[in-house]
């Protein structure tokens, strides 16, 4: 689709991060909204940790990643890329890595704790690995450095036959995957009712259109060959407007819109949906029973025990520094491992912590979403914004 040229209220031009394509962000109205839409599916759909902001900006918060960094990991391989673990989390499986060690002119050397993510696409067809610094260690460049990293880490070696337990689940990632949960519970049955009249309303007008007949032949044939992997699974049409998207976002797709009378129908369509889509999340994620999900996910988790301990640093450790890396962190170079940002000196954490209620709700677009009234214009979707109140 062809992009706008659009600013917001700062003059500056509209871009949204996208890590997957070829400059790292899109950009225009069109585009941005389309990446906004898809990221909240891709938080309540994955049960993903964090949320991504008004620039696409995938943000943790920090009282989930100190319960990332204390988790206890069990080392999986060694890899050139570092070392993988899992931590076993109530009923989740969380994924991580913790990169080589990089050396620092003052002596001293550095590696980062990662938190790896699946975002599954097209029915699990292919997965997007959402990879995130959860904090730094700095400590002596030595021989022992790697030993002290996965102390403060917590990676662990196992057995191959020793029964590794469950851990239970910390107080801000017990609100977070309350949060999470009961997003998707309220969301789910409103955006699939968008999804599936979206798919027929853009497969029509494609349908209609014969100099769209080449769009039209791949998306058939991409279907049959992807059927298996979500005909029978829930969110159909989610996937179904995923492999349509791809075929319409392609120098083919581009091709054949370019000067067809279908393209500002389709477009049309598109801003409709978007703005819906929009309006579904701000409602879901400004509902009350949200945050008293996670209040009462809080109170049950101090019930049962699950309240993060702090672990005794091994000796020798203690002098060594991590940064999570919502705190200014100064190596900036997150996948590259070159050692280019030789910065000396040491900057104390000024801020407050929390209990995992708050840093969970990026800004909300209300100001574009209240231009529109509830239904106006959105009769042939025939779906009312108000009929989340009724979906559980």
């Amino acid at each position: 689709m062809e992009n706008e040229q659009v600013v917001n209220e700062n003059n500056q031009e509209l871009k949204y991060e996208k890590f997957d394509s070829e400059e790292g962000f899109v950009e225009g109205e069109h585009d941005v909204s389309q990446m906004r839409t898809m990221r909240f599916k891709d938080v309540i759909l994955n049960g993903l940790l964090g949320d991504f902001d008004d620039q696409g900006k995938y943000v943790i918060s920090d009282s989930v990643m100190e319960d990332l960094v204390a988790l206890e990991k069990k080392i999986d391989a060694h890899t050139p890329n570092g070392i993988e673990a899992r931590a076993f989390v109530g009923d989740k499986v969380l994924f991580f890595n913790l990169t080589p060690p990089v050396s620092l002119e003052n002596g001293n050397a550095y590696c980062y704790l990662q938190v790896l993510e699946e975002i599954s696409r097209v029915g699990g067809y292919y997965v997007d690995t959402q990879t995130t610094v959860v904090a730094t260690y700095e400590y002596i460049d030595d021989d022992f450095f790697e030993d002290h990293a996965r102390a403060v880490f917590n990676f662990k070696e196992f057995k191959a036959d020793e029964t590794v337990p469950a851990q239970l689940v910390p107080d801000a990632l017990a609100v977070r995957f309350a949060y999470v949960e009961a997003m998707y519970d309220y969301a789910r049955e409103p955006l699939d009712k968008l999804e599936e009249a979206y798919f027929n309303k853009r497969l029509q007008i494609i349908s209609d259109s014969p100099e769209l007949a080449v769009i039209l032949a791949e998306f058939v044939a991409k279907r049959n060959k992807l059927e298996n992997f979500f005909i029978k699974g829930e969110h159909k049409y989610f996937f179904l407007n995923q492999i349509l998207d791809d075929i319409l976002s392609s120098e083919m797709g581009k091709k054949a819109l370019e000067n067809s009378p279908a393209k500002d129908a389709l477009l049309d369509v598109d801003k409709k949906f978007f703005d819906l889509s929009q309006k579904v999340e701000t409602k879901v994620r400004e509902d009350k029973r949200i945050k008293e999900k996670q209040k009462d996910a809080a109170f049950e988790n101090l019930d049962l025990g699950g309240k993060k301990q702090v672990k005794p640093q091994p000796k020798g450790v203690s002098k060594g520094q991590v940064k999570y890396s919502g705190q200014d962190l100064k190596y900036k170079n997150t996948n590259k491992f070159k050692g280019q940002d030789k910065k000396k000196g040491n900057k104390k954490d000024s801020k407050k912590k929390d209990n995992g209620l708050s840093h969970q709700i990026p800004p909300a677009q209300t100001e574009q979403i209240a231009q529109a009234d509830k239904t106006k214009g959105y009769g042939e979707f025939g779906f009312n914004i108000d009929s989340i109140q009724q979906s559980r």
